[in-house]
């Protein structure tokens, strides 16, 4: 039986933590992001760089002048370094939280936080180094893999969603922070986004980019100084051995259950439904938290998700076929509904979402530019699908605790109750 301890306001640094994390991060990625263009556009056509031209957008572009075909080609390499980026910032992390979550249940929260967010620092500051001598772009993936060693944004919310999980009974409470933290999450992606254009036009990408390393400063002196620890000592499992905390975390999915299979159906349906939002705006996801608590009183959960899929699947087609600034913010208002997860196994479809929409986007930007939102706007379909079929076969049924050593190990998975 749980025994979470007292709330109280301390407490909160999680989340302060969690968000100067996502801010540093949020700004770091679209620095880099910008700055490999620059880099690339320079480095593939030094001679007819155009630095009125520089924030033009190829759909506004006259497609049969050369400076159209030099953006695509630019486009067409920035998408083959993300596919690469993708891979560093995603492989290493796929091990890393394998075991995350289980050392943080033996050695404590804030312990592994500190060394997942060090690794972060590491690689801001790395990325820092490289756009200050100008170095090829392509080391940006030894900064990637460096950050992703240490588990990156998904290790650290693996590690604050078990914090809240210590410190909160199971049920509204734990959902309602769970949701609020999710929500301040976009909101801090969402001003780092619309921060990151400024302060690069102000001060340059170097500049920008350490303010991005003092964000993970913030967020290491908040767990060392300010952070209490969340497991009290009647609840320490130091006694276990790191293969039975693993172990523990494995037989979620392994270990003889009734209703296992609801369990396995959840998992893959919440990965599916991933691989179609991963990369989207997060400032979508704020309404979303506020829209879900809107259709709580009148609908079950179950009916709220294929809602939310429906939503997604709209605004991907909308996104596919948009022309102006005014359909895309379209877009973005219809799928605000979808924009509404827990993000703890997503880094084991980071890696697909983002390194195949770089690759669909590389050989269908001559023909049909919006042809990865369709890609999209499919995947959506077959979550709506799942969605249906969980509905029907498990939907009307109470999730069973799983037994043995779950109990006894206080293992960092949040499992959502009906």
């Amino acid at each position: 039986m749980e025994t979470p301890v007292n709330l109280r306001w301390s407490h909160c640094f999680i989340g302060v933590m969690i968000i100067t994390l996502v801010f540093g991060l949020s700004l770091t990625s679209m620095i880099t992001s910008q700055y490999s263009d620059y880099y690339l556009e320079t480095y593939m056509f030094p001679n007819t760089t155009d630095p009125n031209m520089e924030n033009v957008s190829t759909c506004n572009m006259n497609k049969s002048t050369e400076k159209y075909r030099e953006k695509t080609e630019v486009q067409k390499a920035a998408s083959q370094l993300d596919i690469y980026a993708s891979v560093s910032e995603t492989g290493p992390a796929l091990i890393t939280l394998a075991i995350m979550g289980t050392l943080s249940d033996r050695f404590g929260r804030n312990k592994i936080l500190m060394i997942n967010i060090s690794f972060c620092l590491a690689a801001f500051c790395l990325s820092s180094a490289i756009i200050y001598f100008e170095i090829n772009v392509y080391y940006f993936l030894i900064s990637g893999t460096l950050y992703s060693i240490g588990g990156g944004l998904f290790g650290a919310l693996s590690i604050g969603f078990a914090y809240i999980s210590d410190i909160t009974d199971s049920g509204k409470q734990r959902t309602l922070l769970i949701a609020l933290l999710e929500a301040l999450i976009g909101v801090s992606g969402a001003v780092s986004d619309i921060a990151s254009g400024y302060m690069i036009e102000r001060i340059g990408f170097f500049y920008s980019n350490l303010c991005a390393c003092a964000a993970a400063v913030t967020s290491v002196l908040v767990v060392a100084l300010l952070l209490p620890n969340s497991l009290p000592s009647d609840m320490d499992s130091s006694h276990h051995t790191v293969c039975e905390h693993i172990s523990a975390s494995f037989a979620f999915y392994f270990k003889p259950s009734p209703k296992r299979y609801k369990y396995v159906l959840t998992i893959t349906l919440f990965m599916v439904a991933s691989l179609s939002i991963l990369g989207k705006s997060p400032v979508e996801m704020v309404v979303g938290v506020t829209i879900m608590k809107v259709l709580q009183i009148f609908f079950v959960d179950e009916v709220i998700a294929i809602l939310g899929g429906i939503s997604g699947m709209a605004s991907s087609i909308v996104e596919a076929f948009a022309v102006d600034d005014a359909t895309l913010f379209a877009a973005s208002v219809i799928g605000c509904p979808f924009q509404v997860g827990i993000a703890v196994v997503e880094i084991a479809t980071s890696l697909g979402s983002n390194a195949g929409a770089s690759a669909i986007y590389m050989a269908t930007v001559d023909t049909l530019r919006g042809f990865v939102f369709l890609v999209f706007a499919g995947l959506s379909f077959l979550a709506i699908i799942m969605l249906l079929i969980y509905r029907i076969t498990a939907g009307g049924a109470k999730t069973v605790p799983i037994p043995d050593m779950t109990k006894e190990i206080n293992c960092t998975q949040v499992v959502a109750e009906d």
